[in-house]
């Protein structure tokens, strides 16, 4: 099983670790989908082509939904604006 700080550090600078990323900034919901979109299909995409273990993608899809969930609820419910950064 991949760690968050692995996942970090592996793909820091990477298209995945861009959408995970994007999430945290989001500024509505419709963006939010979209970066959600991206990392679930990259997960699959890496998985594919072998550079994810089964246990490494579906910690990164349980990652990415919670990623999600927590700036949906930032969105929607506390009308909280997003950061101006990239964390």
């Amino acid at each position: 099983m991949m760690t968050s700080e692995e996942f970090r550090k592996r793909y820091r600078y990477h298209p995945l670790g861009g959408a995970f990323q994007n999430m945290e900034i989001a500024g509505t919901e419709l963006e939010l989908e979209r970066y959600m979109s991206m990392a679930a299909g990259m997960v699959l995409l890496l998985k594919f082509q072998g550079e994810l273990t089964e246990g490494e993608a579906a910690f990164l899809q349980e990652a990415a939904k919670g990623n999600a969930k927590r700036n949906y609820n930032r969105l929607l419910k506390t009308n909280t604006p997003a950061p101006k950064s990239i964390q």
